[in-house]
């Protein structure tokens, strides 16, 4: 069977190391440290993030549980390659939930960032324009391939760890002890709540069933140490903002933008330049990454199809962003746990569950109808 995958900038074969893969998955997750808020996490404070993400942490290694041991049955294949397998023709239904789910997520982390703008910077802004210029420049990105875009992430993952420093630096001299408030003051559902927020915006965990296979080097370790690292690098953040503004961080739709604003160094008068740089570099890396999938997701459809549809992908994301940003209801969709949560777990944990009893079934049968040959 001829495969969909081909060698070179296509960049699904083994040219990109694991490591690679992994760092630009840390800063597509890095998005979450940026966007984190208290709107609707069930009436949990910032401070009950901090048991969230060891939440978070556990979720995001329970999801990936039959993808790794989908992968183990078949080596040096992604979900998309063993979707054609195992369903024929039918696996075009996997390919179109992949195929939403990124546009899903793309629109999602567009919509918010054009929310920062215009709540925060500049009310006049034109958030058409923004939607514009931001996909433009990912689609080039993407456009350029997967190899660029994971190199260019390596570049990112610099900046955001340097940056996530100077915030460090900065706040950790101002945080007092009595900032913090007794923890499980609250019911248990507020921590689940936001630990599920949190996990239902991880889209990055879905390159380990793609682009994993398909890369040299250390695979589980290196997603377990990327996953202990972001979520280390999280809880450090949290403890530092908190400490530093306490509970006033729960009433802001941006907290630790406001946290970084109010943060000082001896380099930089106010650290909301940076954050707001770090933003623009993480969301572009993330927006490349997930039209880059996109469209090999449409290259798995149809092999004909090459890279054009990472366009239209384009513009039907910044669409919608723009749609959640003007109407409430679909903000509310968007941004609570009604939309991201079903499709996160239906698209990678589903369908690798469903995945993994079909080949189950199959080997069952391979091996009835060998003992049958043999008698």
């Amino acid at each position: 069977m001829k495969q969909v995958v081909n060698s070179g900038k296509d960049g699904t074969s083994k040219i990109l190391n694991s490591s690679q893969v992994y760092i630009t998955m840390f800063v597509s997750q890095a998005l979450l440290m940026l966007t984190m808020n208290t709107v609707y996490s069930n009436g949990a404070r910032m401070q009950d993030f901090l048991i969230s993400v060891g939440i978070a942490f556990v979720l995001n290694i329970l999801l990936l549980i039959p993808t790794a041991f989908l992968l183990h049955l078949h080596p040096g294949k992604s979900i998309l390659e063993i979707s054609r397998e195992l369903m024929g023709r039918w696996a075009v239904i996997v390919y179109g939930i992949y195929l939403l789910f990124y546009i899903t997520m793309a629109s999602y982390y567009l919509s918010f960032f054009e929310l920062f703008l215009a709540n925060v910077l500049d009310p006049k802004i034109s958030l058409l324009m923004v939607a514009t210029a931001v996909m433009g420049v990912s689609a080039y990105s993407a456009w350029r391939g997967l190899e660029a875009v994971v190199r260019v992430g390596e570049i990112v993952a610099v900046i955001l760890v340097l940056g996530f420093i100077f915030l460090l630096t900065a706040l950790f001299p101002k945080v007092e002890s009595i900032e913090f408030l007794p923890f499980f003051e609250n019911s248990f559902s507020s921590y689940m709540t936001g630990a599920l927020l949190l996990f239902s915006r991880s889209g990055a965990l879905s390159m380990v069933g793609i682009l994993i296979p398909h890369t040299r080097g250390r695979k589980v370790g290196g997603f377990l140490l990327f996953n202990l690292a972001f979520y280390v690098i999280f809880s450090l953040i949290l403890i530092v903002c908190v400490g530093t503004m306490g509970g006033y961080l729960d009433h802001w739709l941006f907290p630790v933008y406001s946290a970084s604003a109010f943060a000082q160094t001896g380099l930089l008068q106010s650290m909301d330049a940076l954050f707001v740089a770090m933003w623009i570099c993480g969301l572009m890396t993330k927006l490349s990454m997930d039209l880059s999938l996109s469209a090999l997701c449409c290259r798995h459809i149809s092999p004909r199809v090459k890279k054009w549809p990472i366009f239209p992908i384009a513009a039907v994301s910044g669409a919608i962003s723009l749609m959640i940003c003007n109407n409430q209801a679909v903000q509310s969709l968007f941004f609570s746990l009604q939309l991201l949560l079903p499709i996160l777990v239906l698209t990678l944990g589903v369908i690798p569950i469903v995945l993994l009893i079909l080949c189950l079934h199959r080997k069952k049968q391979e091996v009835k109808g060998g003992k049958a040959d043999a008698g």
